[in-house]
């Protein structure tokens, strides 16, 4: 009884790091690809998935930078895309989109 419990409880904690996780990692590619490509240092960041709830002004901020890379800026048109924030060392707040699993980086 005490091992099916443990069990249990432990497959309840990798289920909920599990589903909770996999935007940490999706995060790391991003803040990776933005220091390579830019070089700066990044000091916080965070990653918002779309969904028809994200707010009006991080819709808009995704969709332009899409369109500013020649892509669909009709966020509904992909399976899957991400906002990703970063916060600079100088303070600077940047942004940069996941469409579709590709990094798009103003």
């Amino acid at each position: 009884m005490k091992k099916g419990l443990i069990l249990l409880i432990a497959l309840m904690l990798l289920f909920t790091f599990t589903a909770c996780g996999g935007n940490g990692e999706l995060l790391d590619d991003a803040k990776e690809a933005w220091t390579e490509e830019y070089g700066d240092e990044i000091t916080d960041a965070e990653i918002e998935k779309y969904s028809g709830s994200m707010n009006e002004s991080h819709s808009m901020m995704a969709a332009m930078i899409l369109l500013n890379n020649d892509m669909d800026s009709d966020l509904d048109s992909y399976d899957s895309i991400y906002l990703v924030s970063f916060v600079l060392e100088s303070g600077e707040e940047r942004a940069m989109v996941i469409a579709d699993g590709e990094m798009i980086i103003p």
